[in-house]
């Protein structure tokens, strides 16, 4: 058998193995390069030769086999940036990676292949396989990051959508003769990982503190819509709308007072906020020019951030004495490094400002904003007795989705930047700035506050850039004490950020539980990582048959990859049987999943027992998108859109259930039938389509408008908002959450929201 390439890098996770399949022994091709253009997909003109039969390309195949190599192409680079549910979404990466083969079977076999060309019931069904490919990129879309969770009522909802998309996409696979073989027990492993996720991601919720998560009176805890809001208001500022609800709050002058002798720290300025609140005083210049829309769109997303404890409270702009100012949360204690420069602090101090610092960056990663300027003079402390670390001076903030532009003031942060992103020589940095160079900076931000200095001190901002580039890092010399465990979390924490390749950098929620539970000694932890034991030195007697029992069954339950580790059975099966050696023992539990096909496959022979389903047509109907219906339909080209919907609903897809729905529920071009609408309506529904769960809702059941609100369905989110605001349909009257789904309604461009906050909440009617 051949040798095969790498799988998917994951990151912390060194040659990565998910279960195996046991038949079929077909070596497998993966994708080493997870961009659209990677090699091991064929480009056009190989799709292009691969249709040529008889002199003749199958045209209506092409844009689909593009479509399918692009959606591939995308899965992997979603992946490869996945912070949440990485287990879950592996386990259909692990299927997709496989199917990138098709394009070279197709290529090398288009003879043996040429009646699939040519049949239509073929066709139809790779159409159908284009389209579970793009629910399980948007699959991975949504689980891979934080606010995406809010689609899904519970954890186990996330399970099963995703047992849901295996079924769909193996069940695709055996229509287009590409059949995918995984062994029962396997698929119990996958079943394990799956629920690890959905344990994990519930401690996580129930962790990461107020501003972040709701009470939902049905599932428990779900994620605030803050995270919504933030989104839909950075499209906006992307695009430089202008809109009411991107404007800071206005701050009357006489609404600030001062109490006693003014205290001033450089320009900024202590005062007290409605004779309540004490703060701080900032004048900024705020442009009147074309740059005014996106600046206020800004300091509106910095507004919105103020319910998390970890974040500074932002309050909105005053002008003074003529001169524009923003209004911030007084930090009495100022910033941390004016607090490491005066006193020193201990190491539990150390570590709960550790801990609330990555809290703010887990909450910032979420709503897809970057800081850019992550150290500890960016880093106010408030509170009295205890230190309470708030994340400020947001200069370089920019959304995620946004190109990185140049750094500017490089000198200034250049201490704290990651490598990838530090110039070299006269060559233009081409590397996009993200999370993980936020990682990095909040590891030299680790080291400026375990050991209360100036990162590179003596070194000049040329000599800092080699040092770094040349994979060196600011000296980790605790000094007396090395081994307490606090040190030891920082020690492994600061090296595991200060990894020169982003990949190898940890996720940000790893590194918030690491300091949630202030796990044990770093150097175990650094130690097992890097695939290390204990010794197994049994000195006199190592090769008795007990010994080589124990010897073989520990080194297994000790392999590094979870799944080259026995299962509990084959181990009880071993000591019952006093196998005598550990070589009889390899040979008993398969172990070592190298040397297994990962995900095995086989094309179905022609003239086997499915070969009867194929029906030679001598030419292909052509197949429009989905997207192209929809098109005919705002173009009131009726008949052509429900033919586009027919066939997509015959290919089981449900966003074209709804469109037939919905026509028949409103009488386009076909005559009405409200009980048929209803049905297709729910099946849609039930696929989490949020137009349908809207319409659904509306016919029968407020369990759906729930789920179109959850998965932002603008008239959903207004009608939830008029149901808590109200307190209709049994539920307890809500005025705040009311008008927090009422914002994000107007955000998504609801007209009836929009009125209602431009006048009164009184404004908003029954639908």
């Amino acid at each position: 058998m051949k040798s095969k390439k790498p799988l998917l890098p994951v990151k912390n996770e060194p040659n990565n193995t998910y279960p195996s399949t046991s038949i079929v022994p077909i070596t497998t091709t993966f994708i080493d390069n997870f961009s659209s253009d990677s090699e091991s997909v064929s480009s056009s003109g190989d799709i292009n030769d691969a249709l040529t039969i008889g002199g003749e390309i199958a045209g209506p195949f092409v844009p689909w086999l593009e479509n399918a190599k692009k959606i591939i192409g995308e899965i992997f680079i979603i992946f490869i940036n996945a912070q949440y549910n990485q287990k879950t979404c592996k386990v259909l990466v692990k299927r997709v990676n496989a199917i990138s083969d098709v394009i070279e079977k197709l290529n090398t076999q288009k003879k043996e292949n040429e009646t699939e060309f040519r049949d239509q019931s073929y066709f139809n069904a790779f159409v159908r396989f284009v389209r579970i490919l793009k629910e399980i990129k948007e699959f991975i879309q949504d689980v891979s990051q934080l606010k995406g969770q809010r689609k899904y009522a519970h954890g186990s909802a996330i399970k099963d959508r995703c047992k849901d998309l295996i079924d769909k996409f193996e069940n695709c696979c055996s229509k287009i003769q590409f059949i995918i073989v995984i062994c029962e027990e396997d698929r119990e492993k996958e079943d394990f990982y799956l629920e690890e996720d959905v344990i994990a991601m519930r401690k996580f919720l129930e962790s990461i503190g107020q501003g972040a998560t709701m009470i939902d009176e049905e599932n428990g805890i779900k994620l605030d819509l803050v995270f919504d809001e933030v989104s839909e208001m950075q499209k906006k500022v992307k695009k430089s709308e202008g809109d009411e609800l991107l404007t800071a709050p206005q701050i009357l002058p006489t609404d600030l007072t001062t109490i006693g002798k003014r205290v001033k720290r450089g320009k900024i300025y202590k005062q007290i906020l409605r004779h309540a609140v004490p703060v701080a005083c900032k004048p900024v210049v705020i442009p009147g020019n074309s740059k005014a829309r996106k600046t206020n769109g800004q300091l509106a997303i910095l507004e919105r951030l103020h319910s998390f404890n970890n974040i500074i409270k932002f309050h909105g702009v005053a002008t003074i004495n003529g001169r524009q100012h923003i209004i911030l949360d007084w930090a009495e204690h100022g910033n941390l490094k004016e607090v490491y420069s005066k006193e020193y602090l201990e190491w539990t101090t150390k570590l709960k400002l550790a801990h609330e610092i990555c809290n703010g960056l887990v909450f910032l990663q979420a709503c897809g904003i970057y800081h850019h300027d992550i150290r500890c003079e960016n880093i106010l402390i408030t509170g009295d007795a205890i230190y309470e670390a708030k994340i400020a001076n947001f200069y370089l903030v920019r959304n995620i989705a946004q190109i990185s532009q140049g750094i500017q003031n490089l000198a200034a942060i250049i201490r704290w930047l990651a490598p990838e992103k530090m110039p070299k020589g006269n060559s233009p940095i081409k590397e996009p700035y993200t999370f993980k160079c936020e990682i990095f900076s909040f590891g030299m931000l680790l080291w400026e506050l375990a050991f209360q200095k100036f990162p590179y001190k003596s070194m000049q901002m040329q000599e800092i850039i080699e040092h770094v580039l040349d994979g060196k890092r600011e000296e980790l010399d605790f000094g007396f004490g090395d081994s307490s465990e606090i040190i030891m979390i920082f020690r492994g924490v600061i090296e595991a950020c200060w990894k020169h390749e982003p990949l190898q950098r940890p996720v940000i929620k790893d590194l918030f539980q690491i300091f949630s539970e202030s796990r044990p000694h770093s150097q175990i932890i650094e130690h097992v990582l890097d695939g290390k034991r204990e010794e197994l030195d049994f000195g006199f007697g190592d090769s008795s048959e007990i010994i080589m029992i124990f010897r073989g069954v520990i080194e297994a339950c000790w392999k590094h990859e979870p799944l080259q580790r026995p299962v509990i059975k084959d181990l009880f099966q071993i000591f019952s049987e006093s196998r005598p050696h550990s070589r009889k023992y390899g040979g008993y539990i398969k172990t070592d999943f190298e040397e297994q096909p990962e995900i095995e496959y086989k094309l179905v022979e022609h003239g086997n027992e499915n070969s009867g389903l194929l029906v030679q047509s001598l030419s292909l109907k052509p197949i429009p998108s989905l997207d192209e219906g929809i098109a005919a339909h705002k173009r009131n080209e009726h008949e052509k859109a429900w033919e586009c919907f027919e066939i997509h609903a015959q290919l089981d897809d449900p966003k074209a259930k709804y469109w037939m729905g919905y026509y028949l529920w409103e009488g386009f071009y076909k005559q009405k039938d409200l009980e048929r609408a209803k049905e297709l309506f729910k099946t849609a529904a039930d696929a989490g389509i949020a137009d349908a769960q809207l319409r659904y809702s509306f016919a029968l059941s407020l369990k759906y408008l729930v789920k179109a609100a959850d998965s932002g369905n603008p008239t959903a989110l207004f009608n939830i908002a008029d149901i808590h605001i109200k307190g209709k349909f049994g539920l307890e009257q809500n005025a705040k959450k009311g008008l927090q789904y009422l914002r994000l309604a107007a955000l998504k461009g609801q007209p009836k929201a929009i009125e209602a906050l431009k006048n009164d909440l009184s404004s908003i009617s029954d639908s």
